[in-house]
């Protein structure tokens, strides 16, 4: 062996010496940090089913005491043992139910027009303007039913008003579409199936998480507060959207 065999020998094992191994810890901090990267509208997802399952209950139960005390002017000793007056509960049952119906039309009639209008849209211009809208309608329903909440006097049909703006935002039929476009903009053919079902599995989650917190929320805060928080968790995924979220169409 000549000596230039040799240096190239001695060369290459001290190369070999040099590669060291990273630790356990520092790749599965890398594993974290692209993992956290590819999170997008996960957050939102489960944040407005959890804060729009927890208003849904509470409407109705505003609904209930206000048709109760005002608008058949019971006692608040009827209003708060109804299941033990039979006559007045089923008074106050219809007239609830007739008031849901409406309720129900005045939210999903324009509702669909405008999802339909909107769709093309975001084609054309962008996803990020309808994944906020449904946000927004859900922070001007919680203040109308917080107003409706703290003026006791108001009627139950001023109940009505809060529909208006899930109607004409979109609500829960606006997001769903608005989320299928967005990840079908950001993910390959390949993954789109797997985000999509991810995407699903936040949008189970967050009713029963909802309606757990809502029964915390009302036993601590009352309505009143418990919409408040309705209104902060929608507030907080519009800011969330306007910072980390990042057009897909229109740019």
């Amino acid at each position: 062996m000549n000596a230039q065999d040799l240096d190239t020998e001695i060369l290459t094992a001290s190369e070999t010496e040099v590669v060291v191994e990273q630790p356990n810890y520092l790749n599965c901090f890398q594993r974290l940090c692209k993992i956290i990267k590819q999170i997008t509208l996960e957050p939102c997802i489960l944040l407005f089913f959890m804060a729009y399952s927890m208003g849904a209950p509470m409407q109705i139960s505003v609904m209930v005491d206000k048709v109760c005390i005002i608008k058949y002017n019971y006692s608040t000793e009827i209003c708060n043992n109804l299941s033990n007056y039979k006559t007045e509960q089923m008074d106050v049952q219809r007239e609830a139910s007739r008031l849901g119906m409406y309720s129900s039309i005045i939210e999903n009639l324009p509702k669909i027009l405008f999802v339909l209008f909107l769709g093309s849209w975001s084609d054309k211009h962008g996803r990020k303007i309808p994944l906020i809208l449904p946000f927004i309608g859900g922070v001007l329903y919680s203040f109308i039913m917080w107003v409706n909440i703290r003026v006791e006097t108001l009627p139950p049909e001023f109940l009505l008003f809060a529909a208006l703006p899930h109607a004409f935002t979109g609500g829960i039929v606006c997001l769903i579409m608005s989320m299928y476009a967005y990840v079908s903009d950001i993910t390959p053919i390949k993954t789109r199936t797997t985000r999509i079902a991810f995407y699903d599995m936040f949008l189970m989650i967050g009713p029963p998480c909802g309606i757990l917190l809502s029964n915390v929320t009302v036993k601590n805060l009352g309505f009143g507060g418990s919409f408040l928080i309705v209104g902060f968790i929608f507030a907080i995924c519009i800011l969330y959207i306007i910072i980390r979220i990042k057009e897909t169409r229109g740019i």
